[in-house]
């Protein structure tokens, strides 16, 4: 076949695997390189985890984290007041800086040990009233986040091995 070569073929010509075109094929390499498919895995898990949390307050008042910040978002754009506290705009930011984070070429491991102390404050919250109030069900929910922040934290911190 005399054509041109598919966009697919001409990447493995570049040393870097890299090509200076903006398309979409170009960003493929990254997710192949084993290394930055792990981070992408480890920043994906970690926000998915974070919004698992488990909330229960009162009688017969509980919601998942999902659930309070879709309640969140709509209220800060009718009543901006409302949402203005502490232990909803710090875990609120910190996962946006998770998202921002998982659409780097090179993730700054920084930028996520902020989230990950950020998102981890509500989280370690959570987990501490669930065990005053001996309600497993937020125990459960707060630990898939606190394990997988460990495992991140480790491996982003990891000593470099000659």
């Amino acid at each position: 076949m005399t054509g041109n070569p598919s966009p697919l073929a001409s990447l493995h010509d570049e040393t870097d695997g890299m090509q200076s075109t903006g398309s979409i094929v170009m960003f493929i390499p990254e997710l192949i390189c084993p290394m930055r498919r792990r981070q992408t895995w480890a920043t994906l898990f970690l926000i998915l985890t974070s919004l698992i949390g488990y909330m229960a307050w009162g009688p017969d008042q509980h919601a998942f984290l999902f659930q309070a910040e879709g309640e969140v978002l709509l209220k800060l754009f009718s009543d901006p007041g409302s949402t203005l506290h502490p232990l909803i705009l710090i875990p609120l930011a910190s996962q946006i800086v998770l998202l921002v984070t998982l659409l780097q070429r090179t993730p700054s491991r920084w930028w996520r040990l902020a989230a990950i102390l950020g998102l981890g404050l509500l989280m370690v919250i959570i987990l501490l009233a669930g065990i005053l109030s001996q309600n497993l069900w937020q125990v459960g929910s707060t630990l898939p986040f606190l394990a997988i922040s460990f495992l991140v934290i480790r491996a982003d911190w990891r000593p470099a091995t000659a």
